[in-house]
C-alpha cells in the first residue's frame, strides 16, 4: 500500500532510535516486503510482494494514517504547506488517511508521482477525492504548469502532478 520509511521519533529516549513506519489510510500492523535485488532500498510493498520475480523478505511494521501520525507527534497540520507523496500507486490510501486533516481546513499543496496506464481508475479516484476538498490537478508541460485533465494524460506518462487548492478554500 505504501513505502516504509525510517523515522526518528522525537519522543525516543535515544537520539539514534529509528522505527520502520508505513503510511496508509488506517493505523494497523502489516507486513513489509522489501526487495534485495533492487538498488532503490525504498522499493517494496505492504501486505503483498512487489512482484513474483523478486525475492522478498517480509517483516512486521507499524502502519499509520497521516492523521494519527500528526496527532501522536502533536504536529499542527494547519501549518503544513506542502505534502510530497510517492508511494508506488498507494497515493489514494495515504490521502484517505488525511481526511481529518482536510476536514479541519488544512490545504497543503500536494505533489504526487504518477504512472499512467490503460486503466486510469486509481488516478481518477484520487482526483475525485481531492476535488471534494477543492483541489485541482496541474502538470508541467513545456516548462509551464497547466491544468491536468486526467482523461487526457498520455498512456505511459510517468511524472508528477501537483494538486493545488482553490484560493477561496486555502487558509
Amino acid at each position: 500500500v505504501a513505502h516504509v520509511a525510517r523515522y526518528h521519533r522525537r519522543s525516543s529516549p535515544k537520539p539514534s532510535h529509528l522505527e520502520y513506519l508505513a503510511v496508509s489510510r488506517e493505523s494497523r500492523v502489516g507486513t513489509y516486503y522489501s526487495t534485495s535485488e533492487i538498488i532503490n532500498s525504498g522499493f517494496g510493498r505492504i501486505d503483498r510482494r512487489p512482484s513474483q520475480r523478486h525475492v522478498s523478505t517480509g517483516h512486521e511494521v507499524g502502519i499509520l494514517s497521516i492523521d494519527d501520525f500528526c496527532q501522536d507527534e502533536r504536529i499542527d497540520m494547519a501549518r503544513l504547506r506542502v505534502c510530497k507523496i510517492d508511494v508506488e500507486e498507494g497515493e489514494l490510501d495515504v490521502l484517505l488517511g488525511m481526511r481529518k486533516t482536510f476536514e479541519r481546513g488544512a490545504r497543503p499543496i500536494i505533489l504526487t508521482e504518477i504512472s499512467v496506464g490503460e486503466n486510469r481508475s486509481g488516478i481518477e479516484q484520487m482526483a475525485d477525492y481531492l476535488m471534494l476538498f477543492g483541489y485541482s490537478p496541474k502538470r508541467l508541460k513545456k516548462r509551464e504548469w497547466v491544468m491536468a485533465r486526467i482523461a487526457e494524460l498520455p498512456v505511459g506518462m510517468h511524472g508528477n502532478l501537483i494538486w493545488v487548492p482553490e484560493a477561496s478554500v486555502r487558509r
